[in-house]
């Protein structure tokens, strides 16, 4: 799954593409790492994170998303989520718009991985699963980079600086804040040098963030599949 610091790359690109829809940007920031949180939880097991992203009780490995019917369910739990906690003009209303963006672009990241394996040169005897490793390394790589070469319209620093609040029956605050402070004391300040890449290079990331940002706010407005909160 995609990097925190590319999650925010994207979260970024949309509040350019939704406007004013998006009036709480620090919480906004805050909701699309939330996830990823779940990971500083004392005695944290993988089930939890699977529940936090949508994924649970969805079959195929590496990624359950080269089947329709799983984008079909991930879909309908993104769309009961919001009809649980979204509420339009409500303080935390933003929170919810990161939370449910976040799990949409590792989604979306999946759907272009599979993608690459059925379009790009690759050894045609390489299993999807060690090509899916493949490209996920090079994201990695690419995330490291977000930081340092990839132009915010938002102070990170500034707007991560939100510490609390929680998600009812998926996050608590402890974790969030955990999460937060390892993105501002580290991640946000670390500048790896750039590593060489296979698959999926530089590039591909930033039109990954913006092709991702585009769809996820159609997705959200448009309210056919979704319901409409942009």
């Amino acid at each position: 799954m995609s990097g925190l610091a590319m999650h925010l790359a994207v979260a970024d690109r949309m509040i350019g593409l939704a406007g004013d829809k998006i009036k709480n940007i620090p919480l906004f920031f805050s909701g699309s790492v939330v996830p990823d949180a779940i990971q500083f939880k004392p005695n944290f097991e993988r089930e939890e994170k699977l529940r936090t992203h949508f994924w649970y009780d969805l079959d195929g490995e590496p990624s359950p998303f080269t089947k329709p019917e799983n984008i079909k369910r991930f879909n309908e739990r993104v769309a009961a989520f919001l009809t649980l906690y979204y509420r339009t003009g409500a303080p935390d209303a933003d929170l919810y718009t990161g939370f449910v963006t976040h799990n949409m672009t590792d989604v979306q990241e999946h759907i272009h991985i599979h993608k690459m394996y059925e379009k790009i040169p690759h050894d045609p005897n390489m299993p999807y699963k060690d090509f899916f490793s493949a490209v996920m390394k090079d994201i990695g790589a690419c995330d490291r980079r977000v930081t340092a070469d990839y132009t915010f319209g938002c102070d990170l620093n500034s707007t991560l600086d939100v510490w609390d609040y929680e998600i009812k029956g998926y996050v608590g605050k402890e974790d969030i804040t955990a999460a937060k402070r390892e993105l501002l004391d580290v991640r946000l300040k670390k500048n790896d040098e750039n590593k060489p890449t296979v698959y999926f290079h530089w590039e591909d990331a930033l039109n990954f963030i913006d092709n991702t940002a585009r769809n996820i706010v159609s997705m959200l407005s448009n309210g056919t599949e979704l319901p409409k909160i942009l």
